[in-house]
């Protein structure tokens, strides 16, 4: 019988937004912790390149102020974190013969966990609505 807590996993988020006079902003947040994968026969599916045992971070906030009826200017920064937190290790298995699959099995990985360790990016904005008679404007700077 397989056990389902080390393949459970979860999540957590919030989202805050508002405005006040001429500000508004979000900020959100969440975490993810992915579990363990199996197949249906309950064994581990290989750690390599997959999705298995995963923590991932994601910060946003979003600051913006009019300037006027028909300006505004925006400032946003992202933050992003996905490595793989694992006790497995690969089981080569056989290509071609699908009762010898690659699975994983319990070992130390070596390194640094695997993934994305941290993304950077921000970001400034202006628009305007009929700057120069018809003509509208948005001007963005990214950073990441």
């Amino acid at each position: 019988m397989v056990r389902p807590g080390p393949t459970a996993g979860y999540s957590v988020g919030q989202l805050f937004n508002g405005s006040q006079g001429h500000w508004d902003y979000v900020v959100s947040g969440r975490y993810e912790q992915t579990g363990l994968y199996r197949d249906a026969d309950g064994t581990v599916l290989s750690p390599e390149y997959g999705m298995n045992d995963l923590k991932n971070w994601n910060a946003f906030a979003k600051i913006g102020y009019k300037l006027d009826s028909r300006s505004r200017l925006e400032m946003m920064y992202n933050f992003f974190k996905s490595t793989q937190h694992t006790d497995y290790i690969a089981k080569a298995g056989k290509y071609g013969d699908f009762n010898l699959p690659t699975t994983g099995i319990i070992g130390k990985r070596p390194g640094e966990p695997e993934g994305t360790p941290y993304n950077h990016n921000a970001s400034l904005k202006y628009s305007a609505q009929e700057l120069i008679g018809k003509t509208d404007v948005d001007a963005n700077i990214s950073f990441g």
